[in-house]
């Protein structure tokens, strides 16, 4: 006579389910918490993007100076109040010709009417201040506006400017 020894139970299937419930979820946790910080640095943190108003933009041809004022060449003059709770600072403007949306010049950006305080420019909340974004490259007539880079990575456009000859 042989002898099979004790016979074998498995667990229940009620168990095994729970088993691979509880699985399934700590491996959800643990890749949202992967997926959420990674995220986080992608992304700017504790900023708000700008919200800005374009009050009046104008362009201004180089025209020959008669005085020892200085005259701005071929600049775009914008009149942007900021209407955020947050300081704002321009660090950066690109021409971009409206037509085919290619990048025409990086221009200077200075504050004032004839182009003080070059660099870039800082307007505070509810602030209203006339930017000047000037280039040396002659601009041909047609369709142009202006990119501004924030130096907190948020970006935003004016309006279209139709320039002359």
């Amino acid at each position: 006579m042989t002898k099979f020894g004790k016979k074998k139970k498995a667990i229940s299937p009620i168990i095994a389910t729970l088993i691979l419930i509880v699985i399934t979820v700590i491996a959800g946790i643990a890749l949202y918490g992967f997926v959420s910080g990674y995220m986080s640095t992608i992304t700017p943190t504790n900023s708000a993007p700008p919200n800005v108003q374009f009050i009046a933009e104008k362009y201004t041809p180089t025209l020959p100076s008669k005085s020892s004022t200085p005259i701005i060449q071929n600049s775009f003059n914008f009149t942007i109040q900021n209407a955020g709770s947050n300081p704002l600072t321009i660090t950066k403007a690109y021409i971009i010709n409206a037509s085919n949306n290619q990048l025409f010049s990086v221009a200077n950006i200075t504050t004032g009417l004839y182009g003080h305080t070059p660099g870039s420019v800082t307007i505070a909340p509810n602030q209203i201040m006339l930017v000047n974004v000037s280039t040396t490259n002659t601009i041909q007539p047609g369709n142009y506006y202006v990119k501004f880079a924030t130096s907190n990575g948020f970006s935003f456009t004016s309006p279209t400017v139709y320039v002359s000859s």
